[in-house]
């Protein structure tokens, strides 16, 4: 496998609250912050892209760690990352 590309995506998360009552506007105040995460390309399609914190680079049947799913509408911005090294 060649070296996967490494990005960097900001993205919009949804939450949850726990229980109980709630002020509405503390409520939606925290749906406003965008999270960022960076990490390799793993997969992608028209819905989703994948980032994995780890590769591993050895004939290996599992290339992947640490692997979380990022709907693309919930996507702000992305960039490649370089990177030093072999």
């Amino acid at each position: 496998m060649t070296r996967p590309v490494a990005q960097r995506v900001e993205w919009v998360d949804s939450t949850f609250t726990e229980e109980g009552w709630k002020d509405i506007d503390e409520v939606m105040e925290r749906c406003k912050d965008s999270i960022v995460s960076c990490g390799f390309v793993a997969g992608e399609d028209n819905d989703v892209l994948v980032l994995a914190l780890s590769w591993n680079p050895t004939e290996h049947s599992k290339d992947w760690g640490s692997v979380f799913v990022i709907p693309k509408r919930a996507i702000v911005s992305r960039r490649t990352l370089r990177l030093n090294g072999k």
